[in-house]
């Protein structure tokens, strides 16, 4: 650690962090909640609490031995200080109490590092603008502190040699399994042949204006993915938990969601929502229908969830509801901190993350109605963050939906057509 500054830095609460983890293992999903391993300044600690994870991720206890044999096979062992520190780590910490005190310091001391260097970078840009104009440095000012005071995405790096063998290892697998896709399918054959399902730490946005099936798109590949035995993390921020269950139990049951609700089902469609019913309780889908919710609230939860339990997918709706973590001078800066945030999650998680986003009203005023990406609300950065975008629009009212992918970073672009059974809430390909 090259400065002493206690405003920046804190080794003893990062000590006392990682020491509460291996006193009490119940720790660290509350832990997780407020920091990630790129908050620790001490390459040690986060070396140290990046270990506890993987140990964690794989149903192992972090204990002194496991955790020495796991920085031992990282290669990290002596560089931490060996058994010795692990042991003086657990040893200077009397209890597991003030966890959470200890890492809200850890955090804060991240972020004011964080601040410090955006702003040496502000002033430098300032400095040196050299013919850019005002806007330029602010749009440069907004993404610096923007990124700055995002949640700890968690700090990796790798020799392209590694790099190579783990793409050709990638590569091999998926040419054994064949015609498979490479990702989560969504349940919509059409849409994985052009995407090739959902993929590990991508972005993915699904655009419309109010009305065309935004909800009920993500809730419909929720629902798929969570059928296969993945786990999915929904958080509704504008629907509450019931309505979805409506729509969830509609779409099961293939009964009409305005009878279902009340009640007015005949003997069979009765028999029909009891097994409905059964088999929705059993998927592994969790939703969260907290309203207004900051976004370092939303990125702790989804931590605390992947530690506990594991996450395959986590869905956002929508993205323009979630408050930013502190008041920007305009929306756009609001929401280009949310978007970039989600985009660091996905990383961080190394887990898909599906994001419902509002068009502006520009759309409907035009001759052509097919959205284009300057038409995505509030923010240009949910564009530049995103790795694929798909733009959802309803030309008729025929139950025809045009799915548009008009941003495609591993591959092409194009347009598929569902049908959208509005009474059902329910999609097909």
């Amino acid at each position: 650690m090259g400065n002493n500054d206690s405003s920046l830095y804190s080794p003893e609460a990062e000590r006392a962090v990682i020491g509460a983890i291996l006193l009490d293992h119940a720790a660290l999903p509350v832990v997780l909640d407020i920091v990630s391993p790129a908050d620790f300044d001490a390459m040690a600690n986060r070396q140290i609490l990046e270990a506890i994870i993987s140990l964690q991720d794989r149903g192992q206890p972090p204990d002194l031995i496991l955790l020495a044999e796991e920085l031992q096979a990282r290669g990290h062992l002596e560089g931490v200080g060996g058994p010795a520190y692990l042991s003086e780590l657990l040893d200077r910490t009397p209890s597991a109490a003030n966890v959470t005190y200890y890492a809200r310091i850890v955090r804060e001391k991240s972020i004011t590092r964080g601040i410090e260097g955006a702003g040496r970078r502000i002033i430098h840009k300032a400095n040196n603008l050299n013919g850019d104009g005002i806007e330029s440095l602010l749009a440069f000012a907004q993404r610096e502190i923007t990124t700055a005071t995002s949640a700890g995405a968690g700090s990796s790096s790798m020799e392209i040699r590694d790099m190579m063998k783990q793409v050709f290892r990638e590569i091999e697998a998926q040419r054994e399994r064949g015609d498979t896709i490479p990702g989560l399918p969504t349940g919509f054959t059409t849409l994985d042949a052009l995407t090739g399902g959902l993929k590990s730490g991508l972005l993915y946005v699904v655009a419309g204006r109010p009305g065309t099936g935004k909800t009920a798109l993500a809730l419909n590949i929720a629902r798929t993915v969570a059928g296969a035995g993945g786990f999915v993390y929904f958080f509704s921020l504008e629907m509450p938990w019931k309505e979805l269950s409506y729509r969830l139990l509609s779409a099961e049951s293939k009964i009409d969601g305005h009878r279902l609700s009340r009640g007015r089902m005949g003997e069979g469609e009765q028999l029909r929502c009891v097994h409905a019913t059964d088999a929705l309780a059993k998927l592994p889908l969790m939703i969260d229908d907290t309203g207004g919710l900051q976004i370092d609230r939303l990125m702790g939860r989804a931590r605390r969830t992947k530690a506990e339990r594991g996450i395959s997918l986590i869905v956002v709706d929508y993205v323009q509801l979630v408050r930013p973590s502190q008041r920007w001078g305009t929306r756009e800066a609001e929401v280009a901190e949310v978007s970039r945030s989600l985009k660091v999650l996905a990383k961080e998680l190394n887990v898909p993350v599906l994001v419902c986003a509002q068009l502006n009203r520009a759309v409907e005023s035009r001759t052509d109605k097919t959205p284009t990406l300057s038409d995505l609300r509030e923010s240009g950065a949910i564009e530049q963050d995103a790795d694929v975008i798909a733009f959802i629009s309803r030309p008729g009212d025929d139950g025809r939906v045009e799915l548009t992918i008009a941003k495609h970073r591993q591959g092409p672009t194009g347009k598929i057509v569902l049908t959208f059974d509005a009474k059902l809430t329910r999609f097909a390909a």
